[in-house]
């Protein structure tokens, strides 16, 4: 068995079943782990995975459906209530009727929501309900939700009063909830249909009252920690370590979060059906600093048909005033050694930089992760699936597939010239399959590919230039068993020279093994852009792929350094044995699919600029009452890949990941 030494920043130890693991000491607060990187190869179709799911069956319309019972309390709250008169009631009360979200007779509310949290008993089903088209000013004190009775008598924090009404707003500082902490996650807990609008950090209100000198000032660190008060905004999860219960049984759904996040970290314990689906979060981003509109370490989560927009960031960087300059820390997601994690539908837009981060810093730290019929629009980077140092098979069993990317680096949020479309690294078997990667049309993008994968190289000593020998990115990476297959990438403008639609790079010897791939269209008809970028094609197989460029030179770039050639097809086909390989222009359907022509086929007229932005304003209207699905990814990726001739493709014909032994790594200490 071979095995790899490195340090990494952690409490505990990876834990796999049958393989000898070794913890040693090591300086300051880091620890060596010797990690076995080979080990039992294992088929693994989607279905195999525990994924996380709803606790809540849902209704015809996909909104979770939630019923009372004989132990089930509701504590009603509207602006105009009264704490003095409020009632607790019953199910069996008239006043409620058979709805206790549409209460038959007038009823007696609380006027404060911290009043009714203060009633709540620990353990049992009770439901506070806020009035919808109400505004509340915070803080939220009883921010820590105790956990419900059981999946079928959950604790539900809602709103009631008629659907054509906006969700129940509440304002100001300390807008959000806690659910677990460090010694004990929290279950049978939803939290639905609420506005958590962190007012204070948006300069359009009468609430900011920020100084951006102080901000900026040595000690702007303190100061917003002041400015920001006491308490949580957003939603904010910690689960247990191994001395208390484990998060079980979460929702979040059809909630509206507006500077302010849904992060969270998990302290050592399992975690079991956490569900985040139909949120809108849009505009979180840092006074100083980097943030992330979703954050989680260590998790196990299920993200499905959410609207993320314009988070990480305020201004473009260089923009006056100087607020919330997007940097490329701040992405919409960031995702740390996460495990059995499904993100499906979800819309993606305007990330400061990285559309969804996945951060893998050592072997096997994440393992089952799933992205499925996602659309990816604008930031700089679309899902990032590798890491911030070295190391081999550091991802384990990734699907990537269904997704659509547009228009990926258009905005220019850091002012970077970026628009990496699929920057991955260092998997230990995956699919890469039926992604759509079009339209990279702004003219000072140049460092601009499609799909990267890469067994990433060592890293080199900030002082000398010298590779590493020890700790973290010392080690050089290594992929095997990825599978990239029925991927259409067109129209992306990037350097004629030193990018491409795909990109392999591994300049170590084996740092690809078993990487197929088959049967993709990598299509260069507006842009005379290379096709290929191969520093290593042992270990690689090529098959049935479709490529074309208006490029006169060679297209193709093989070998790496100073071995590196320039190739024609026939010199491609002769070098890589690619059967069955095409030169040729396809006919598509429609290629110029864009969000502003989708815009048009609504209905909605103007320029391009006027229909992208209306694009993004209309999807943050989203909510149940108003839930449209010409918003939602899965119609929208429809539109797109009609234009392509293309189908989603099932799970089921995905073929089952080759990949090694995988353990939840979730433990920050022992």
């Amino acid at each position: 068995m071979k095995c790899i030494t490195i340090h990494v920043i952690i409490a505990s130890m990876l834990v796999i079943p049958g393989l000898e693991i070794i913890v040693h000491a090591a300086p300051s607060s880091e620890q060596g782990v010797d990690v076995p990187i080979d080990g039992e190869i294992r088929a693994v179709r989607v279905e195999d995975v525990d994924w996380p799911k709803n606790y809540r069956p849902v209704d015809s319309e996909g909104w979770s459906i939630f019923e009372a019972t004989a132990d089930t309390r509701f504590l009603y709250v509207s602006s105009d209530g009264d704490n003095t008169t409020a009632v607790v009631y019953q199910p069996d009360d008239p006043a409620i009727g058979a709805d206790p979200f549409q209460p038959k007779e007038a009823i007696k509310p609380f006027c404060d929501i911290n009043a009714a949290l203060a009633k709540q008993r620990p353990g049992m089903p009770d439901w506070i309900l806020l009035r919808r088209g109400d505004t509340w000013r915070g803080p939220i004190t009883e921010q820590s939700l105790p956990p419900g009775k059981s999946a079928r008598e959950p604790r539900l924090i809602g709103a009631y009063g008629p659907l054509s009404m906006a969700r129940p707003q509440i304002t100001g500082k300390g807008v959000g909830f806690r659910l677990g902490g460090p010694h004990h996650g929290t279950q049978h807990v939803a939290i639905v249909g609420i506005e958590f609008y962190n007012s204070w950090k948006d300069p359009k209100h009468s609430d900011w009252q920020v100084d951006l000198d102080q901000v900026m000032g040595n000690q702007g660190h303190d100061y917003e920690r002041e400015v920001r008060g006491k308490y949580t905004s957003g939603i904010l999860w910690g689960n247990a370590d191994t001395r208390g219960p484990c998060m079980e049984n979460v929702l979040v759904e059809d909630c509206y979060l507006r500077f302010c996040p849904i992060s969270g970290t998990n302290f050592g314990a399992d975690m079991k059906n956490f569900v985040v689906r139909r949120n809108v979060v849009v505009d979180h981003y840092p006074l100083r600093g980097h943030t992330t509109g979703f954050w989680n370490s260590r998790g196990s989560l299920r993200l499905e048909e959410n609207i993320v927009d314009h988070c990480g960031w305020h201004h473009q960087r260089g923009q006056e005033p100087a607020i919330g300059w997007a940097n490329p820390l701040s992405h919409n997601l960031y995702y740390s050694k996460c495990w059995n994690t499904a993100l499906i539908g979800n819309l993606w837009l305007r990330s400061a930089s990285i559309g969804n981060k996945f951060r893998a810093d050592y072997p096997r730290s994440i393992g089952n992760l799933l992205l499925d019929d996602n659309l990816f629009v604008d930031g700089e980077l679309g899902p990032g699936i590798s890491g911030n140092y070295s190391g081999p098979y550091r991802n384990v069993n990734v699907n990537l597939v269904n997704n659509v990317l547009t228009d990926i680096g258009r905005s220019r949020p850091t002012d970077r010239h970026l628009a990496w479309y699929f920057p991955l690294a260092d998997w230990d078997g995956g699919n890469i399959a039926n992604n759509l990667l079009i339209r990279q049309r702004h003219p000072d993008i140049t460092n601009a590919y499609g799909i990267q994968l890469r067994a990433s190289e060592r890293h080199r000593d900030d002082t000398t230039g010298e590779f590493l020998t020890e700790g973290r990115g010392s080690t050089p990476g290594k992929c095997r068993n990825v599978r990239i297959f029925n991927n259409v990438v067109h129209g992306i403008q990037m350097d004629a020279r030193h990018n491409a639609p795909l990109k392999l790079l591994a300049n170590t010897e084996g740092g690809f093994d078993s990487i197929c791939i088959y049967d993709n269209q990598f299509q260069c008809q507006i842009y005379p852009n290379m096709l290929a970028i191969v520093e290593d094609y042992k270990g690689v197989s090529f098959e049935r792929n479709t490529w074309f460029t208006t490029a006169q030179s060679k297209p193709f770039r093989l070998g790496a350094g100073d071995n590196q050639r320039e190739a024609s097809f026939d010199e491609w086909v002769l070098a890589t044995g690619e059967k069955g390989a095409k030169f040729e222009m396809i006919d598509y359907p429609d290629a110029e699919r864009s969000i502003e022509n989708y815009m048009r086929k609504l209905g909605y007229s103007g320029t391009d600029d006027e229909l992208y932005a209306r694009f993004f304003a209309e999807a943050r209207k989203m909510r149940r009452g108003a839930w449209r699905l010409e918003y939602c990814a899965k119609q929208i990726n429809e539109y797109f890949r009609e234009g392509f001739a293309m189908e989603r493709m099932p799970h089921g014909k995905l073929p089952p990941v080759q990949c090694g032994p995988f353990e939840p790594p979730f433990s920050y200490r022992r």
